[in-house]
C-alpha cells in the first residue's frame, strides 16, 4: 500500500521513518523492498539494532544518492522524563538535479526534550552551512515547541503548521515536517489524507 501511495504522488525524493531492515520473523528489508518496487535508489540509515536486524530511517530517490553518511544524534545524558528513550540518527546525502546539488537530511527525533535538543543542534549546524537543503521527518515537535522555533531560524517550514498529521485518523497534533533552506522556492505543500500508517504523509513541490 505504501508503494501505491508513493506511485500516486510520483515524487523525486521520499523520506521514510520507522523503517525495518531486519529480514527476520514478520519483518522485511523494507527500504529495499519499496525502492525495488518503485525503481528508485535508496539508502537505509540505522538508528538501533532490533531482532537480529536494524531499525531507523530511509531515503528513496529517482537520482543517485551521493556521499551518504549516517550521523548519530547524541543520546540523552539523563532519563528524567516518563517517555521511551531510543537512540536516533540523521541520514545526510545529496542528489544532483539539473546541475544543482540538493542536500537531503532525514531524521526521526526522540520523545524526550534532551533528545530533541540534540537532534535540533545537529540539523542547525548543517542548515547554517549549506545551500539547497531539504530536511524531512517525524520530529515529535509541535509548532509551539522551542526546537521548532530554533529550526525555523535556519530553515523554513513548507506546509501550513496548523494542519495536523498525527494520528492519521482524526489527527490532533502536528509533528511531521518538510523544511527547506530559504534559497528554495516552494510552489505548494500539503498534508495528504491517505491513511496507511499512524501518520499522514506530507508532500511539497519546489521550483
Amino acid at each position: 500500500k505504501i508503494v501505491e501511495i508513493i506511485k500516486s504522488v510520483n515524487p523525486d525524493i521520499v523520506s521514510l521513518n520507522e523503517v525495518y531492515d531486519a529480514p527476520v520473523e514478520f519483518l522485511e528489508k523494507q527500504a529495499e523492498y519499496i525502492a525495488t518496487k518503485l525503481g528508485y535508489y535508496f539508502v537505509f540509515g540505522k538508528a538501533i539494532n532490533i531482532k537480529g536486524g536494524q531499525y531507523g530511517n530511509a531515503i528513496l530517490s529517482r537520482y543517485p544518492l551521493c556521499d551518504v553518511s549516517i550521523i548519530p544524534i547524541p543520546d540523552a545524558l539523563t532519563h528524567n522524563e516518563p517517555v521511551f528513550y531510543e537512540s536516533r540518527s540523521v541520514i545526510k546525502t545529496y542528489i544532483n538535479k539539473e546541475k544543482k546539488k540538493y542536500h537531503i537530511f532525514v531524521s526521526h527525533f526522540g520523545l524526550a526534550k534532551e533528545e530533541q535538543d540534540n537532534g535540533t543542534a545537529v540539523i542547525k549546524e548543517f542548515g547554517n552551512d549549506l545551500d539547497n537543503v531539504i530536511f524531512m521527518g517525524d520530529l515529535n515537535l509541535t509548532p509551539n515547541d522551542k526546537n521548532y522555533y530554533e529550526i525555523t531560524k535556519v530553515l523554513k517550514n513548507t506546509v501550513d503548521e496548523n494542519i495536523k498529521t498525527f494520528p492519521s485518523i482524526n489527527p490532533i497534533s502536528r509533528i511531521d515536517y518538510i523544511f527547506v533552506s530559504k534559497d528554495i522556492n516552494v510552489i505548494k505543500g500539503e498534508v495528504l489524507k491517505n491513511v496507511f500508517s499512524d501518520h499522514l504523509p506530507i508532500t511539497i513541490d519546489i521550483e
